[in-house]
């Protein structure tokens, strides 16, 4: 059951995510920006323009992003609980020396989860919702997508407004 659960789930935050970059154009999404369903990564036209993403750059996001939003879901076997979060996230590795200063100036800035041994830090998070194996599925679909789709139109968009488009700004 739980596997399910975190199966199910990890489909409807694919699914958003396609169904948004298709239908709404305002976000872009690969499947090579994911891992499983634990994981699902998208970006934006503004957090792309802070570091715009390298083919064939050695970075954890094979599409080479540097920057992007990712969706996360965890299962917690004591609550049997499912929490899924919103971040958006910065990996450094494989930028030049001048791209890695970058990259830290962003996280010393707005950086909220700053734990030095991660490759990979926040920049931000959001939290989406909790789910649990009783629910029924298309009310657990529902309210992701509501929370998804108003965390993009609203707390993102703010977001990038207030703290990135300064910085890059700032950087010019």
């Amino acid at each position: 059951m739980i596997n399910d659960l975190y199966s199910k789930i990890g489909s409807i935050l694919k699914e958003w995510c396609k169904n948004r970059a298709s239908k709404n154009g305002d976000i872009n999404y690969s499947p090579n920006n994911s891992e499983g369903d634990r994981f699902i990564g998208f970006s934006t036209q503004v957090i792309e323009s802070i570091l715009p993403p390298l083919e064939g750059s050695k970075i954890k996001w094979k599409r080479g992003v540097y920057i992007l939003y990712q969706i996360d879901s965890k299962f917690d076997h004591k609550t049997r609980v499912d929490t899924v979060n919103i971040s958006c996230v910065i990996n450094n590795v494989g930028l030049s020396p001048s791209g890695k200063e970058f990259c830290e100036f962003l996280i010393t800035t707005v950086g909220e989860d700053i734990k030095e041994n991660w490759i990979t830090k926040k920049l931000k998070t959001w939290n989406v919702r909790k789910c649990t194996e009783n629910e029924e599925l298309e009310t657990i679909k529902a309210d992701i997508n509501s929370t998804l789709n108003s965390i993009l139109e609203n707390d993102i968009i703010n977001f990038e407004r207030e703290f990135l488009k300064p910085i890059l700004k700032k950087n010019e």
